[in-house]
């Protein structure tokens, strides 16, 4: 989630517009609509795997958005990152819910 935080600053940097950024913005909390899907998929799969494949995925766009310049090619790998941070988020709460005792749920979870 903290990288969604360096993209606007990134896409500032590039000179883009406010209004570029704010599409660029727009585009990467869309996936986030699909997280009860993906915390179906977490409660069918094991969290740990789907939480790795969630890194996996966010990886490979982070490190290709370092050498782009275009502005559709930021917002299309954005949507990418936030749709695996989408999948992780249901992942690691279900391993965090997993790991606490279960008479101290309704505290920490």
């Amino acid at each position: 989630m903290l990288v969604m935080i360096f993209i606007p600053l990134f896409a500032v940097n590039l000179n883009l517009s406010l209004s570029q950024i704010f599409f660029i913005m727009g585009v990467m909390y869309l996936p986030y609509m699909l997280s009860f899907l993906f915390a179906e998929i977490a409660d069918r799969f094991e969290r740990i795997t789907i939480a790795g494949i969630g890194l996996l995925f966010s990886a490979i766009p982070m490190f290709i958005m370092y050498y782009t310049t275009q502005d559709y090619l930021i917002a299309i790998l954005s949507m990418f990152i936030s749709l695996s941070l989408a999948l992780i988020n249901p992942a690691v709460e279900g391993i965090a819910t997993a790991i606490v005792p279960h008479d101290k749920r309704g505290e920490i979870t």
